[in-house]
């Protein structure tokens, strides 16, 4: 009988251990994409940062934001947007670097961010990403061009801790989309006066 408790026992402790590990992905995890959210994210950059400023490295965040996505759930509906979004995701992780982080951040927003060497590099991954995005999109049968636009920055020239460096990418996502979306814009000290004459 002892032997019977014991592994009824087991098997209880690995079924509480796997309800254990499946609430902190879901709580860590976006619902339709499976991918990381900013909270998960926002932790790793922590991390990579600390890293790289030890290492002398750099850091490359990019926000990646659907062009006209609202257009898509009115006119198509929010079945298709959700679909559209889960594709997209898709196409993201097939582009991205292994040892980056890719996260969704609401709504139609997607941040990325990866060890950096040079700028070139940065350069050439944004350049795969749009292409990448802005390819047509097959879904059930229905051909959708939406493009992307992509606001990026590095640390350390563009912050030297995590906040100013979102707050640096997110300028320079509005900097493109303000420009006429479909394209990536880095980070410069003049969106910052930009934004401020505006307001």
């Amino acid at each position: 009988g002892r032997v019977v408790n014991y592994v009824a026992v087991l098997r209880d402790m690995s079924a509480l251990q796997e309800t254990k590990d499946r609430l902190k992905h879901q709580v860590l995890h976006d619902a339709l994409t499976g991918l990381p959210n900013s909270f998960l994210f926002l932790e790793t950059l922590r991390g990579m940062c600390e890293r790289a400023r030890e290492s002398g490295c750099g850091v490359m965040v990019a926000m990646v934001g659907l062009d006209r996505f609202d257009g898509v759930n009115k006119s198509l509906g929010y079945v298709l947007g959700d679909r559209l979004l889960q594709e997209t995701s898709q196409r993201l992780k097939a582009t991205f670097p292994e040892d980056g982080v890719l996260a969704r951040f609401g709504g139609d927003e997607f941040i990325v961010a990866c060890d950096l060497n040079t700028r070139l590099e940065c350069e050439e991954l944004a350049g795969r990403i749009l292409d990448e995005i802005t390819r047509p999109f097959r879904i059930d049968g229905d051909r959708l061009e939406i493009g992307a636009s992509m606001g990026i920055a590095v640390l350390p020239e563009d912050g030297a801790d995590v906040d100013t460096l979102m707050q640096s990418a997110d300028l320079a996502l509005y900097h493109a989309k303000v420009s006429g979306r479909r394209q990536a814009s880095f980070f410069t000290a003049s969106m910052t006066r930009d934004l401020v004459r505006r307001r």
